[in-house]
């Protein structure tokens, strides 16, 4: 795709658009003529961060076939995500000890 510079008006009704519809970076750099990478790069740049995160996670939550309807969805979701996170974590570092044990074990030997 050859490159295309967005007109203020153009970046006014992609703001518009990515606020107020289900609209994605995708859909939105299709009907404009540029590439996603261009249209995420001048959302996050256009919005304060927690205004793109959020944005982000309404687009994210509209696309589950599942519809997540209740309004604490999305911060059910953050924390169970923080949850598996953690989890992982933990599971890492305790094999990492594992193996620094195991490794202290063989070299010992």
């Amino acid at each position: 795709m050859s490159p295309r510079k967005l007109t203020d008006a153009t970046k006014k009704e992609i703001l518009k658009l990515y606020r107020e519809t289900e609209a994605t970076t995708s859909t939105l750099a299709e009907r404009y003529g540029v590439s996603s990478s261009t249209v995420s790069r001048f959302l996050k740049n256009s919005f304060s961060s927690e205004e793109y995160e959020q944005l982000i996670q309404k687009k994210r939550l509209a696309r589950n076939p599942r519809g997540l309807e209740e309004e604490g969805a999305a911060a059910d979701l953050s924390e169970k995500a923080i949850e598996v996170i953690s989890f992982r974590a933990a599971r890492i570092e305790a094999k990492d000890e594992w193996d620094l044990s195991n490794r202290s074990l063989l070299w010992n030997n």
